[in-house]
């Protein structure tokens, strides 16, 4: 009785550490609502910007390109989008560059506050 009691423990143990190992697994790399609200944030400012604000035409490939004019490059530099395209694979593509991009950049502050 006490073996079956101790070896179900165990095992509810082991279960229990693989449920917390999995579920902490599935939030690394994924974005966090800082970076979405940083990545708006540039968007709605690029969107302002005197450069793009008086363009007529091919406005969004202008917001892109002054968001992440890297990952613009490498999203959108060989096929940029028609005016008035809409691309949901490149979108998100692009979205997940500009993503990590910020988190790298978040990631350098930390690094740079921890030397001073």
């Amino acid at each position: 009785m006490a073996q079956q009691a101790i070896r179900a423990a165990c095992i509810l143990l082991l279960l229990s550490s693989l449920i917390c190992a999995a579920s902490a697994g599935k939030t690394r790399g994924k974005p966090t609502a800082a970076q979405d609200k940083q990545l708006r944030a540039r968007r709605e400012e690029c969107q302002k910007n005197a450069a793009c604000a008086n363009l007529t035409s091919h406005v969004d490939n202008c917001v892109l390109r002054c968001v992440s004019p890297v990952c613009y490059t490498d999203i959108f530099g060989v096929e940029e989008l028609e005016e008035g395209e809409v691309d949901g694979t490149r979108t998100r593509k692009f979205n997940s560059c500009a993503r990590k991009e910020i988190a790298e950049m978040e990631k350098n502050k930390k690094l740079k506050g921890k030397k001073t």
